[in-house]
């Protein structure tokens, strides 16, 4: 499957999970043209992959990086998110949510060789397949934050005083659903990608 079939595969993936109403900012489109390091708030870090076999590259990357519960990917996309939000009692005692600034922060971990030089061609090229692949599936996982905390303002803005707690908590909730169910429904990225 080219670049384009990937995109596509990974935007129907991505698509069945958003509702409808998707935010007008952030479109699978545009976060899968674009470069994830210059997404805001969006870090990308590295690790090194040695090895200059098919063999013991995918030795290497099977070691991976583990998420919160200790299992390992060969990417891995992290998020903090947090809120602030101002109040406000009226004369009649009714109390209302007058504004709210969301903060987040997306870690995306991927792989890199330690080094290019002395590996054969074909195992460059299986390398840039499976490493654009997973970018693409990481691009995934970073859009369903961005569209959850596009929202997340107006959700603060419409919840009663004594309600944006169970509001925000509610919506965190819906979002680690969604990514699980993204991971299930392409195998943490495995139907996605050119295996390496």
């Amino acid at each position: 499957m080219g670049n384009r079939g990937l995109r596509l595969w990974a935007a129907a993936s991505v698509a069945v999970l958003i509702p409808a109403a998707a935010s007008a900012q952030w479109t699978l489109a545009k976060v899968a043209a674009a470069d994830l390091a210059a997404l805001p708030n969006v870090t990308v870090v590295y690790y090194d992959v040695p090895g200059k076999t098919e063999i013991l590259i995918r030795r290497a990357l099977q070691e991976g990086q583990r998420d919160s519960s200790g299992v390992r990917y060969a990417g891995l996309t992290e998020s903090e998110v947090s809120y602030k939000y101002q109040t406000q009692t009226e004369p009649n005692g009714v109390c209302r949510v007058t504004g709210a600034q969301v903060d987040y922060r997306i870690k995306v971990t991927l792989p890199r060789l330690a080094e290019t030089k002395g590996i054969r061609p074909a195992v460059l090229a299986r390398w840039q397949g499976f490493y654009e692949s997973l970018v693409l599936h990481e691009k995934g996982h970073v859009f369903l934050n961005l569209e959850k905390y596009d929202r997340l303002q107006a959700i603060i803005m419409k919840a009663s005083c004594d309600g944006v707690d169970t509001a925000v908590n509610a919506e965190m909730e819906a979002l680690e659903k969604v990514q699980a169910e993204f991971d299930l429904l392409s195998d943490h990225g495995a139907k996605q990608w050119v295996m390496f």
